[in-house]
């Protein structure tokens, strides 16, 4: 009967931290449909240098993404292990201590520079991964 809770509370936890990439595969597939629609026209696409969004690039990025997120949460949780148990609770401070950095200097990078590093990004599936694996703070809080 514990076993079935536990697996019950695991689901339930995997649907409700994922609804929100629900939403965002939703806007990845409509660009990749209305790109097949409208012949590449009058639309704001997320590609690069003439490269088109296929359906198969966001699954593959999804896929990847996840993978990502389950390998950092397997190698925290082991990491977790090693650390002595009064010590785990002290790791919240790190979050902490980077977002007082940031908002004393500031971002180091302006958006020019930014948006120009991202036209010489070319893989959309790696972009999707990267979107998956940003949006995947909370399957790795939980």
């Amino acid at each position: 009967m514990n076993l079935i809770l536990t697996i019950l509370s695991a689901l339930g936890s995997f649907i409700v931290t994922n609804v929100d990439d629900i939403f965002v595969l939703m806007l990845l597939f409509s660009q990749a449909r209305s790109q097949a629609k409208t012949g590449n026209s009058g639309i704001v696409s997320m590609e690069s240098k003439g490269n088109r969004i296929y359906p198969r690039d966001i699954v593959i990025g999804q896929y990847l993404g996840f993978a990502l997120l389950v390998l950092i949460s397997l190698l925290a949780t082991f990491g977790v292990t090693l650390i002595p148990d009064q010590w785990v609770g002290l790791l919240g401070l790190i979050p902490m201590y980077l977002g007082v950095k940031l908002f004393i200097k500031g971002e180091d990078e302006d958006e020019g520079n930014i948006l120009s590093n991202l036209n010489k990004f070319n893989k959309f599936y790696l972009s999707v991964a990267f979107i998956t694996f940003a949006n995947g703070g909370d399957n790795i809080g939980i």
